[in-house]
């Protein structure tokens, strides 16, 4: 799985230091997650929404950003 998320204190926070992949992150929702990875067996890539945005529409077009338009478009890079 990919999931995408943001820099949000205390939830999701780059570690200080030269990580790299998954190892690069740490964060209450970091631990939940890989606890649930460990119960359920599934691996997963995390990365950093390109816009650091969790979502919000453009009521002119419709159009929304963040991780709401990651969702939509089911961006796989």
């Amino acid at each position: 799985l990919r999931i995408t998320t943001l820099d949000s204190i205390p939830y999701v926070m780059l570690k200080p230091g030269n990580f790299t992949g998954n190892d690069r992150f740490e964060g209450f929702c970091i631990d939940l997650l890989e606890a649930i990875a460990d119960a359920l067996d599934f691996n997963y890539e995390l990365y950093f929404v390109p816009d650091g945005k969790f979502g919000a529409e453009n009521t002119s077009t419709g159009e929304w950003n963040g991780l709401v338009r990651e969702i939509i478009d089911k961006v796989r890079y």
